[in-house]
């Protein structure tokens, strides 16, 4: 892989058990290649970032992998799978290390060079002792295949595997069926957090036979500022964060990815940040205030004149020494796929409004802003003086969405409440208007009542 400069962690597809022309297991006939640039170029056909060549018990084609990756982005860790007396046992080194390296360590395990690529010449030490040693080499070990043939979770004695599992020489398990995953977990109760990866073997699905065609059809996705094996033990070493068996979703949440600068002191360069970025570490003067204010300026959102005076002049102050009249600053930001630009020119006697490219809409808020909110050192304390400016600066970060419908909802039943009180009240009302009315009724119908008992009415009845 060519050289590349100190960059943010980010997920590396890697496929850490890969078989050349150089296993014995392996058929000319079928395998599909015949030369290290071929299968180079069926890993970054297939998505992968790195690969660990793991030929069974030798180093053969090391060299010849990392040549022809020489001058790809395809990073290639030499390696070996072994042959212990317990199981299979990957051993992976970093890149550059030469295969006469490797082939002294299986001098030094046992494996005579006039055995070099016998398959079934088996070390006299299981899988600690084994890893022990190549850890001690510089090297790092997974335990390859564990739940098919000769795998560690095949051994008979279940508490010899799980003391294996524990064995810190042990980087990882690696696993053809997922499910797998979940059961070493549980079996080792919380004992150790072993990462666990997948591998092709260089295998096609439902095939045992080496294959090119097969090469990352299983793969791991590590989280590194390289895959490399630096960056490959500090994934295995918190598997819970760095290391994925499922290719991982983009951050739902906006991202920074970088800030540019055209003009002034700051002319062409740029700031890359990482995804996971939560606050910015440096020593007096390094610019860390500078550059969360570009980013604030960018975004049209800096310190409010009339709240902080001070604290704008101040920033103002530092953008005129840092930028020209005419200079741009340019943030690229993400939110999942969505990708967008924002542009602004600086000019002292006004600047111009940001520019937008890209998918906007995906990343502004209901208020056709992005949803970042930056504050300078100096507002900060100014906010922190007064009870006020606290709330202000919390009330912005909670969600009182479901409080929000909540309170329309009971308003509106209040509301129909209100208009029911209403119409019971008029209707009482009515009722009590009745009842005064009913003596003086009574008092008509019993003189009514009177008026048919007079003889006239009578004979007139007959």
């Amino acid at each position: 892989m060519a050289d590349a400069k100190h960059a943010p962690a980010r997920f590396w597809a890697v496929d850490l058990h890969i078989h050349t022309p150089a296993s014995n297991d392996v058929d000319f006939r079928t395998y599909g290649a015949s030369d290290a640039r071929q299968i180079v170029e069926a890993a970054l056909a297939a998505g992968l970032h790195a690969i660990a060549v793991t030929d069974h018990n030798t180093a053969d084609w090391c060299d010849a992998m990392a040549e022809a990756a020489r001058d790809t982005p395809l990073v290639v860790l030499p390696g070996v799978e072994l042959s212990t007396a317990e199981g299979h046992l990957l051993a992976i080194w970093e890149e550059g290390t030469p295969a006469q390296f490797i082939e002294d360590v299986l001098v030094e395990l046992g494996i005579l060079r006039a055995d070099h690529g016998d398959l079934h010449k088996a070390l006299r030490t299981g899988f600690a002792d084994t890893a022990k040693i190549i850890s001690a080499r510089g090297g790092l070990t997974i335990a390859a295949h564990a739940d098919r043939e000769k795998g560690l979770l095949k051994l008979p004695v279940a508490d010899h595997v799980n003391r294996t599992l524990l064995d810190p020489t042990i980087a990882a398990v690696e696993v053809v069926d997922i499910t797998e995953a979940e059961k070493i977990r549980t079996r080792l109760h919380g004992k150790r957090d072993l990462a666990v990866v997948r591998s092709s073997d260089t295998t096609a699905p439902g095939a045992s036979a080496h294959a090119l065609h097969g090469i990352g059809h299983r793969r791991t996705w590590i989280k590194a500022s390289r895959p490399d094996l630096r960056g490959l033990r500090h994934a295995l070493a918190d598997p819970p964060l760095r290391v994925r068996l499922v290719e991982p979703a983009a951050p739902e949440h906006t991202v920074i990815e970088s800030v540019t600068v055209t003009g002034g002191f700051l002319d062409a360069q740029q700031f890359e940040f990482s995804g996971d970025l939560t606050c910015l570490l440096g020593g007096t003067g390094t610019g860390k205030s500078l550059l969360i204010e570009l980013v604030r300026f960018a975004l049209d959102q800096q310190s409010d004149p009339d709240d902080f005076p001070q604290v704008r002049r101040e920033v103002e102050s530092r953008l005129r020494y840092a930028l020209t009249s005419g200079s741009t600053v340019e943030i690229v930001l993400t939110r999942g796929h969505a990708r967008c630009l924002v542009r602004r020119a600086y000019f002292e006697d006004g600047s111009t409004q940001p520019e937008f490219i890209g998918d906007t809409e995906q990343l502004t808020g209901p208020s056709g802003r992005i949803p970042i909110t930056g504050f300078s050192q100096g507002e900060v304390i100014e906010y922190a003086r007064t009870e006020v400016g606290r709330m202000a600066l919390i009330d912005p970060a909670l969600d009182l969405t479901e409080f929000e419908i909540r309170e329309t909802d009971t308003v509106a039943r209040l509301n129909d409440n209100g208009r029911l009180i209403a119409e019971l009240e008029s209707t009482i009302a009515q009722a009590r208007h009745r009842l005064q009315a009913l003596p003086e009724v009574e008092k008509r119908l019993e003189e009514l009542s009177g008026l048919f008992d007079d003889e006239v009415v009578k004979m007139q009845c007959r």
